[in-house]
């Protein structure tokens, strides 16, 4: 790249920053300024075993959380760390029909659910401890008081025992995060950007995923 062609760069950088509003743009900037940034849906459409579509989530940034509506639910995700978040995956958004496997998501603060009707009525409201190898030590889900706590690890950093039950994972070419998650009788696939692409656990759904955002250190 030409230095004439970075000055003409450097005034967006003083107005743009990663809301996901031009991705490509936001990771040229990102890379000059030496940031971290993890790329996440902007809508997931959620098709059933026949490929009919039963859910949409349209999802945004603001600052350091990721906030998907569908299916009467607004979660939000909320970053502590994009260099841990880059280790785990994106889990689809846990609206009514209970999709996700939280300890495989990283670097993250909180992860709280209410109903889109009544903001009132919060359906989980987690929040995560990390140790310095970005590995998940604790979820307390403030809405019952309930702390799970994390301790096994596969050489990935991922827990081996989810609240009780055996944890794999299965690992693509490049083999730091999972293609393929398996508890108890549910299964949940990753595509190479680690965002949730199918879930069996019974029943069989795909995850289509269209749209970019970016959060950034």
């Amino acid at each position: 790249m030409k230095i004439y062609a970075l000055g003409l760069l450097l005034p967006l950088i003083i107005f743009t920053n990663c809301d996901g509003s031009s991705d490509d743009q936001n990771a040229v900037l990102a890379l000059l300024l030496n940031k971290k940034c993890i790329s996440l849906p902007k809508d997931i459409t959620v098709l059933d075993s026949g490929g009919n579509p039963i859910v949409d989530f349209d999802c945004s940034v603001s600052g350091k959380a990721y906030i998907c509506s569908g299916d009467n639910v607004i979660q939000t995700r909320t970053y502590s760390s994009i260099e841990g978040a880059l280790l785990g995956v994106v889990n689809p958004p846990a609206g009514n029909q209970g999709f996700g496997f939280f300890p495989s998501q990283r670097g993250l603060f909180r992860n709280k659910s209410v109903s889109a009707s009544d903001q009132t009525n919060i359906l989980y409201d987690f929040t995560y401890t990390y140790d310095f190898s970005h590995r998940l030590v604790s979820a307390f889900n403030a809405t019952n008081s309930n702390d799970r706590v994390y301790g096994d690890y596969d050489s990935n950093g991922f827990p081996l025992d989810v609240d009780g039950v055996s944890a794999t994972y299965s690992y693509g070419p490049e083999g730091k995060r999972p293609g393929n998650i398996t508890v108890g009788g549910t299964s949940i696939l990753f595509d190479s950007k680690g965002w949730a692409i199918g879930l069996e656990d019974g029943d069989s759904y795909g995850f289509v995923n269209t749209g970019s955002l970016q959060i950034c250190d």
